[in-house]
């Protein structure tokens, strides 16, 4: 009898070396994972930069088997059978590549996308949806020793950038799966962690009406809403470890606390359950805040889950942008959009063919240059946020430059006067100035090269002249007009009679 014990003992003894090591195993993990948020300033910019378009996470370090074996050899178990790996960034076409390896013989199995994943033990399905991954193991109780696998998972993403360059981007993470085996004694008691005995037939009265229930869990999409005053706002509420569908006790209870109370807050829309997820959408309020609650209890072991957000308006300015523009002139435009704001986008477009003439990511002053095959067309200025157009469409016209003007004609003295002209634009791609002075009369001109003054930026170019008469002796009379470069003539002056 002593000989028994001592036996069952050592069996003992060994299973609790073995989920030391798994413990281990798991403090590895998570020395892992805090040693990267340790980093400095400097590195965590390079995380922003590098890692965070794109990354994985699994929701659990460690899923575990647990195999209890009664006095009779039956068989029951406590699995956590699923993890979900979500993904984050704005990124598309998202592949997947599983690596299960056994810890000690370091065997292998391959999971990808486009392969049969229908793995009597290890598989994953995707939700593109919800942005998430899981996995799901269902190990042979019956044949399964103790054993540790290592799942190493790797994830490919296209990614668009602000530039609009397109790249693939990866990202890996790694978690543990671990099975090991319990006994009831024969001798009707079994050792357990806290050196106290325990009755083998209560703990295999226990195991026999033990329901084992997922870990359950709820995460909204979106912590912080930020919309438009009296716009729609929309969030997704990922639920782990059951269906919103058929495992909860009572529908989702929404709660809705503005402040302050008379904000004409938020109010729910719709709700809608889906199977891993809950689809709220709401209208965003005119002034203050408002905390949106969620509560679900699920059905079983009643647990009960609650998570909040909150929802608060923006209030934004009209964007400056000019209502005309001449072409080969460069135009800026400022959205007036909050600087902390992201998911925005806006467009120059024509307004004949919704052609896209620039496009920007950023809240920041853009700027535009139309061209002379522009001229006659019309523009559209468009802001959106979270793909939802701000305000109004903002119309600008393109207009070709106006011809040539004379100022100003003023006399300096008795035989000589000043003329002062205007000219605008380009002439192949050379400044558009005036290339001919047309007088008739007793006149003739010189041009005051020191007079010129040039607006690069609008493209207007002033110049001087100096009228004097050709004979003297005769009236000084004459009438004038000018012709710029792209021959266009300007009004036509007289002088009295």
């Amino acid at each position: 009898m002593f000989e028994k014990k001592k036996k069952n003992y050592n069996t003992n003894k060994k299973r609790y070396v073995e989920i030391y090591f798994i413990l281990y195993l798991v403090a590895i993990v998570m020395l892992i994972s805090t040693g990267r948020e340790k980093n400095t300033n400097e590195d965590n910019m390079k995380i922003n930069e590098i890692e965070f378009p794109f990354r994985i996470k699994p929701e659990k370090p460690l899923l575990t088997c647990k195999i209890i074996t009664d006095t009779n050899g039956v068989k029951k178990y406590q699995l956590d059978s699923i993890n979900y790996i979500p993904y984050y960034g704005n990124v598309s076409d998202v592949k997947y590549e599983f690596i299960i390896e056994d810890d000690e013989f370091k065997n292998k199995i391959l999971l990808l996308n486009n392969s049969n994943n229908e793995n009597q033990i290890f598989s994953f399905d995707c939700d593109d949806d919800n942005k998430v991954v899981r996995f799901i193991w269902y190990p042979n109780i019956e044949t399964a020793t103790n054993k540790n696998f290592n799942v190493y998972v790797t994830a490919t993403a296209k990614y668009k950038s602000n530039t609009g360059v397109e790249q693939e981007l990866q990202s890996k993470t790694q978690f543990v799966l671990s099975i090991y085996n319990d006994y009831l004694l024969k001798d009707g008691y079994e050792i357990v962690s806290n050196n106290t005995f325990e009755s083998s037939q209560t703990n295999l009265q226990y195991y026999q009406n033990q329901v084992i229930y997922s870990d359950f869990s709820i995460n909204p999409q979106q912590n912080i809403i930020r919309g438009i005053a009296g716009d729609i706002w929309e969030n997704e509420v990922y639920c782990y470890g059951f269906n919103p569908k058929t495992d909860l006790l009572k529908a989702p209870i929404i709660e809705l606390n503005n402040t302050p109370i008379d904000d004409n807050g938020s109010k729910i829309i719709s709700n809608i359950l889906k199977d891993n997820s809950i689809f709220l959408k709401g209208k965003v309020p005119d002034f203050g805040r408002t905390k949106v609650l969620i509560s679900v209890q699920r059905k079983g072991d009643l647990k009960e889950q609650k998570i909040s957000f909150d929802v608060s308006p923006i209030h934004i300015q009209l964007p400056e942008v000019p209502s005309a523009m001449y072409p080969n002139v460069e135009y800026s435009i400022n959205p007036n959009i909050p600087s902390d704001l992201t998911d925005i986008t806006l467009y120059i477009k024509e307004i004949d063919n919704d052609k896209v003439r620039l496009s920007s990511f950023n809240n920041s002053i853009i700027k535009f240059t139309p061209n002379k095959d522009d001229i006659g067309k019309t523009l559209l200025f468009e802001r959106y946020y979270n793909n939802k157009l701000i305000g109004q469409k903002h119309q600008i016209k393109v207009l070709d430059f106006a011809p040539p003007k004379i100022t100003r004609l003023s006399e300096k003295n008795k035989n000589e006067h000043i003329l002062e002209t205007i000219s605008y634009g380009l002439h192949n791609s050379l400044d558009n100035t005036i290339k001919e002075v047309r007088l008739t009369g007793n006149a003739e001109y010189s041009q005051q090269h020191g007079k010129t003054r040039t607006n690069r930026t609008k493209l207007e170019f002033v110049e001087q002249y100096s009228i004097t008469p050709k004979d003297n002796s005769k009236p000084f009379k004459y009438s004038v007009y000018v012709i710029d470069q792209n021959g266009k003539s300007s009004n036509t002056i007289n002088t009295p009679k």
